[in-house]
């Protein structure tokens, strides 16, 4: 589980990274792919707080 946890860290960190490149390039990146970015952030954060409160219950 602590590899998992890990692997979702390094993924939102590259996202984020993504994200902050698409700011710096503006309207040469389109908005869908922002959004996209932006959803899979949240879908690894809500995975983050369902493994933690795995790991809790154990």
């Amino acid at each position: 589980m602590k590899r998992r946890l890990e692997r979702i860290d390094e993924s939102i960190a590259r996202y984020l990274s993504q994200l902050e490149t698409a700011d710096r390039h503006g309207d040469a990146v389109p908005e869908a792919k922002v959004e996209r970015l932006k959803g899979k952030i949240e879908k690894l954060k809500e995975e983050t707080v369902r493994l933690n409160a795995i790991n809790a219950e154990i």
